[in-house]
C-alpha cells in the first residue's frame, strides 16, 4: 500500500489530464482503454478527491493524510476514510487487467515486499517455494554487489490485439465468473507465534501430523464432528508423479478430538490420544507418498470407465464414497525457509482451505472460506485453530509433569 501511495500521485502532466476530465465530467472511457494500472488508479483517486471535496492542488496534504492513515492501520489495524477509499479503488481494477497467462506472476512492491500468484496446473506449491528460497538465498549471497546498468535497454511496447466481438464477450463472461468467485472468497492469514516445529520435534512427534490434528480439533470445536480431509502428498518420486491424498480424518483423530473436549478427561489421556492420532496420520502419509494411497487409483479407474464408454460402477454413487470425497478441509503443508505462506480457496462451498508453513518457532497459516456459506468463516476457524494448538501444547507439558 505504501508504494502505491508513493506512485499514484507523482505524474504532473497526467494529473493535469485527469483534472480536466474530472472537473468537467468528461467521458473517460476512451482514455481508460489506454491507461496503465497505475494511471487508471490515479484517475480513480482523483475522482474520489473531488467526491470528498479535496482540492487537487493540495495533493501533498492528501498524501500526508493517507500516510497518517496508513501508519494508524499498520499499528492499530484501523482503516481511515481515505484509506478505505483507496482500497475500494483497487477493487475497481478489472481482474483481466493483469496478464496472467504464465505459470506464475510476481508482484514486487517498492519497499521490497514480494508476492506472486501462480496457476496450479504446472506445479504443486513446494517447487514454487523452493524457487523462492533459491531466489532469496541468491539475493543474500550477492547483497552489496554493485550491478552496472544495462546500456541497451529498450522501452517495452504494449501489444495491441484485434479481438472479435465474440472473443470480447467471452472475456467479459470470464471476468464476471472470476469476479463472482473473488466476491465469495474470504480469508484469514496469520502467524501462530507461541511455538513452532522445534517444540513439536522435542516431543518426538511429526510436525506435519501434529498440525493436521490441530486442524481436525479446530473443525471439531466448531462443527462437533470431523470432516473428510484432503492433504496433498507428493508422489514426485515416481515418473510423472504429482500428488496423492493423505486422509487426515481417522478413527484415531476422532477419538483425540473427543478426548480434548471431554472435561473429565485427564492430561495424560489426552496426550496419549494425541500421540496415537499423530502416529496413525504419519503411517498413512508414508503409504501415500509410496504409492499406496487409494484416491488416485479410484480416480484412475473412474476415468478409464468414462473413456471406454462404460457405466461408472455403482460404488462411485454410494453415499459413503461421495461423503468421503466431499473434502470440507483442503489442507497442505508448503514449507519454506523464508517467512512466507501460500493460500488458496476451499474445495467445496461449505469447507475451508488451510495452507501452512511450519517454522522453527512459529507457524504461518493461510485460511479461506466462502462468504456464501453460513456454516463457515475463516476468522472462526483461525480462533479455533489457535486454541487447539495452545491446548495441545499445554496437555503435552502437563502429561510430562504428571509422570514426574
Amino acid at each position: 500500500m505504501k508504494n502505491i501511495l508513493e506512485r499514484v500521485i507523482q505524474d504532473d502532466s497526467f494529473n493535469e489530464n485527469i483534472d480536466n476530465i474530472v472537473e468537467n465530467n468528461l467521458d473517460s472511457s476512451s482514455l481508460k482503454n489506454n491507461l496503465t494500472l497505475q494511471k487508471e488508479l490515479q484517475m480513480q483517486i482523483q475522482q474520489d478527491m473531488k467526491t470528498y471535496n479535496i482540492n487537487t492542488k493540495k495533493e501533498k496534504d492528501f498524501e500526508e493524510i493517507l500516510k497518517k492513515e496508513m501508519t494508524a492501520y499498520e499499528s492499530e489495524r484501523v482503516q481511515g476514510k481515505y484509506l478505505s477509499s483507496i482500497h475500494e479503488d483497487l477493487l475497481t481494477i478489472k481482474l483481466t487487467s493483469v496478464e496472467a497467462e504464465r505459470a506464475f506472476s510476481f508482484i514486487v512492491g517498492g519497499d521490497g515486499v514480494v508476492g506472486l500468484t501462480y496457476e496450479h496446473s504446472p506445479a504443486e506449491g513446494p517447487p514454487i517455494t523452493r524457487m523462492m528460497d533459491h531466489i532469496s538465498d541468491y539475493l543474500d549471497r550477492t547483497r552489496g554487489n554493485k550491478w552496472l546498468p544495462s546500456t541497451s535497454v529498450e522501452e517495452p511496447i504494449k501489444l495491441r490485439f484485434k479481438l472479435s466481438d465474440e472473443t470480447m464477450k467471452d472475456i467479459e463472461e470470464a471476468e464476471n465468473d472470476l469476479q463472482s468467485l473473488l466476491d465469495d472468497l474470504e480469508m484469514s492469514c496469520f502467524t501462530f507465534e507461541t511455538y513452532g516445529k522445534d517444540f513439536i520435534k522435542s516431543q518426538k512427534l511429526s510436525p506435519d501430523s501434529y498440525i493436521q490434528m490441530a486442524i481436525q480439533l479446530a473443525f471439531y470445536k466448531i462443527h462437533n464432528q470431523i470432516a473428510a480431509t484432503y492433504e496433498s502428498a507428493s508422489s514426485r518420486k515416481f515418473l510423472n508423479g504429482r500428488t496423492e491424498t493423505i486422509r487426515s480424518a481417522s478413527m484415531e483423530a476422532l477419538d483425540f478430538c473427543k478426548q480434548m473436549v471431554d472435561k473429565s478427561s485427564v492430561p495424560h489421556t489426552k496426550a496419549a490420544a494425541l500421540r496415537s492420532a499423530v502416529d496413525a496420520h504419519k503411517e498413512y502419509t508414508l503409504q501415500a507418498v509410496n504409492g499406496m494411497g487409494i484416491d488416485r487409483m479410484l480416480l484412475g479407474l473412474k476415468k478409464i470407465a468414462l473413456e471406454c464408454g462404460m457405466n461408472v460402477p455403482d460404488f462411485y454413487m454410494d453415499g459413503g464414497y461421495t461423503a468421503s470425497t466431499h473434502f470440507k478441509l483442503s489442507t497442505s503443508q508448503v514449507p519454506s525457509k523464508i517467512d512466507a505462506f501460500m493460500c488458496y480457496g476451499p474445495l467445496v462451498p461449505d469447507g475451508y482451505g488451510c495452507c501452512y508453513n511450519p517454522r522453527e518457532s512459529s507457524i504461518n497459516f493461510g485460511l479461506s472460506a466462502c462468504n456464501s456459506s453460513p456454516e463457515t468463516h475463516s476468522s472462526n476457524f483461525m480462533k479455533a485453530l489457535t486454541e487447539s494448538l495452545s491446548e495441545m501444547h499445554d496437555i503435552l507439558n502437563l502429561s510430562q509433569k504428571s509422570k514426574l
